[in-house]
């Protein structure tokens, strides 16, 4: 039964795809939440800070936080003019909410902001008399990197799919061509004693009697 094939070290290729597909699964995730940040810029709550655009189009605003859930004061005012002065951007405050938490640090989109050209911006904010601004608060702007991590993470997730599918299939597969194998040993262990049982049986002549 030693020749039973394939080898049962094959069975090592279920968790070599569970696994590999969850180490692949985990870096993605870190990876992604990472860099949900980067390409955006930052500005404090409350103050005024310059920010420059490269193109133009729709830049999705957050309001960050430390701790795990941001929550925006009632009081928050915030506008984003050309540095050379002019009329206040348009901003859409509706749309699908989008959140993130990262290292302590949490985030909620508040609002896309039109910008209808490159070039060099200022995002303000201020709050109401005597409301203070939860620690760590600030604004950042940029292309809506949630939406970008949210397809990196559905993309892991599928990558963790296959390789559960692809660990049920070489366990099916192996488990199916060693049972074929088994028997093919079987049959060639016992084809001996069926021949030599299906042997006609012969007996001495004896002489004829006078």
């Amino acid at each position: 039964m030693n020749n039973v094939k394939p080898h049962g070290a094959w069975f090592l290729l279920v968790p070599f795809f569970l696994f590999g597909g969850l180490i692949v699964t985990i870096l993605v995730v870190a990876m992604t939440a990472s860099g949900i940040s980067d390409g955006m810029q930052r500005a404090p709550v409350p103050g005024e800070t310059t920010i420059k655009f490269d193109q133009a189009g729709d830049q999705t605003l957050f309001f960050e936080q430390e701790g795990y859930k941001a929550v925006p004061p009632l009081s928050l005012e915030w506008r984003v003019v050309p540095a050379a002065g002019g009329d206040s951007l348009p901003m859409d405050a509706g749309g699908m909410s989008s959140t993130y938490s990262i290292n302590g640090r949490s985030g909620v989109r508040i609002a896309t902001v039109r910008v209808p050209a490159p070039g060099t911006y200022r995002l303000e904010s201020r709050l109401g008399e005597g409301e203070k601004a939860p620690p760590g608060a600030a604004l950042m702007i940029g292309t809506n990197a949630v939406a970008g991590a949210l397809g990196a993470v559905f993309g892991a997730l599928g990558v963790m799919g296959l390789s559960f599918v692809a660990a049920l299939v070489s366990l099916i597969v192996i488990l199916v061509k060693r049972s074929g194998s088994r028997k093919r040993l079987q049959q060639q262990q016992y084809a001996p004693m069926q021949m030599h049982q299906q042997q006609p049986q012969q007996y001495p002549q004896q002489p004829p009697q006078r």
